[in-house]
This record gives structure tokens, C-alpha cells and sequence, in this order.
């Protein structure tokens, strides 16, 4: 039976965007591209601003541990903008102050998240908010928020300041694992993305793939979650 799949498991990696929280890639990517463009429109057109935004997306996700990404992220970004760190780290942490909080628009609290939460805690399991890193803690503290929970619900929850990889590089998951003193086999990592998500198989983790807001299908027929069920049916299947 698949509940025996689970039956060590004492540790709980979590997505946000599209599983604790009801915000979709496309939105997320829409929102936040153009409200991050507007803080910077004074010294750089836009459109620019997006393009330099997705190729520091891509170095950050090459980083194979050696810094943290918010330092991968300046080296790129600042050169190209003509700023120093300090003057970059102003302008993103005014919107993620302002102009961020337009996303909250566009994303839901999902029903029985928070309660959900709740009671995993209260069941001992230790819980980790494992979202790709690419946001100050700022920026992830307030969807948190919106999702209806707290930081301290969580051990511990990944962000530009505090990572030196993101997901799907399998080095995220171990870091993660150290962090909790859990073995792979302890651990079950529940997500919507087949990609950024499933990926933690390759470390030996189960994987929960929730059926609202799937991201990257394009490999489904490569990667096969353990399971494949609503959020909300977890407490069901879990010890």
C-alpha cells in the first residue's frame, strides 16, 4: 500500500506559490516582472529590466552551491544597471514594500491550508518551507502571509539571503535535509511543479504532487510523483 510508502516520515518540505498558496506561475511572473520594471524605470527602459531579470534568474539557477544567490544575483545584476548592491537592495526592498503587496491581487488563501498546518505541527512533523529562493525573505514572508500562516510554523524557509542553490538542482534538497537532521527517506516534498518539485526524487525523497496549478508538464512522462492527490488528503495518508 502506498500509506507504507510513508510510514518513516517525519519531515515535511512544502512549495508555496501553487500549493500553500493559490498563485500561478503566469501570474506571478506577470505581476511582479512589470512592478519590479517600474521601480527601476528612471535609470533602465523596462523591457530591459525584464530581460536582465530572467538571465539572473538563470545564472542564480546555475549556482552550484559556492555563494549565496543574492551574491550571484549582484554580481550579474549590478554591473549591468550601473548601481552598487546598496543602491539595488534599496530599490527592491521599496517594492517589495509597496508595489509587491499588487500581487496579493492576484493569488487566494486556499481553504484548509492553514488548518492543515496546524495540525502537522501539532503532530511533531518538521515542517520546511522549501520555495525556490530567488526573493528576499521580505518578499517570501509576506506570501506566507498571505497563504494564511506564519514564519514560525515553519523550522525554516528558503530565500535569496539564505541559499547558495535552488531547485532542481538535487544539492537544494540535501542542504535542506542537513538543515532538519533528516534522512531522504524521512523526508516527503509536496509541490506542483514536476520539474523544480519532483526533482527531490533524485535524492531519494517521495514526492506529492498536488493537482491545482501543475507547472512544467513538459515532464510528466520523466518525472512521476509518489503520489498524485489533493493537498488537503495528506493528514490521511501520513503517520
Amino acid at each position: 500500500m502506498k500509506q507504507n510508502k510513508l510510514r518513516n516520515i517525519n519531515t515535511l518540505f512544502f512549495d508555496l506559490d501553487g500549493t500553500l498558496l493559490d498563485l500561478s506561475d503566469e501570474n506571478f511572473e506577470k505581476v511582479y516582472a512589470y512592478e519590479a520594471a517600474m521601480i527601476f524605470k528612471d535609470i533602465i527602459d523596462p523591457k530591459i529590466f525584464v530581460k536582465l531579470l530572467i538571465e539572473s534568474t538563470v545564472e542564480m539557477m546555475k549556482s552550484r552551491g559556492e555563494k549565496l544567490l543574492i551574491d550571484v544575483f549582484y554580481e550579474f545584476f549590478c554591473p549591468k544597471v550601473g548601481l552598487k548592491e546598496d543602491e539595488v537592495q534599496n530599490r527592491f526592498l521599496r517594492f517589495y514594500e509597496t508595489s509587491f503587496d499588487k500581487l496579493k491581487l492576484v493569488s487566494k488563501r486556499i481553504n484548509g491550508v492553514p488548518d492543515l498546518i496546524r495540525k502537522l505541527n501539532d503532530r511533531g512533523y518538521k515542517l520546511v518551507l522549501a520555495t525556490q529562493p530567488f526573493f528576499y525573505e521580505l518578499a517570501t514572508i509576506k506570501r506566507i502571509r498571505w497563504a494564511g500562516l506564519e514564519p514560525d510554523q515553519f523550522l525554516y524557509f528558503t530565500h535569496i539571503e539564505n541559499s547558495s542553490v535552488a531547485k532542481p538542482n538535487p544539492l537544494y534538497f540535501e542542504q535542506l535535509a542537513n538543515i532538519t537532521k533528516s534522512k531522504p527517506e524521512e523526508i516527503l516534498m509536496i509541490g506542483n511543479d514536476y520539474l523544480y518539485d519532483l526533482s527531490a526524487k533524485k535524492l531519494g525523497i517521495s514526492t506529492w504532487m498536488t493537482p491545482q496549478n501543475q507547472s512544467n508538464l513538459e515532464y510528466k512522462d520523466k518525472m512521476s510523483p509518489d503520489f498524485e492527490l489533493p493537498l488537503l488528503e495528506l493528514l490521511d495518508f501520513l503517520p
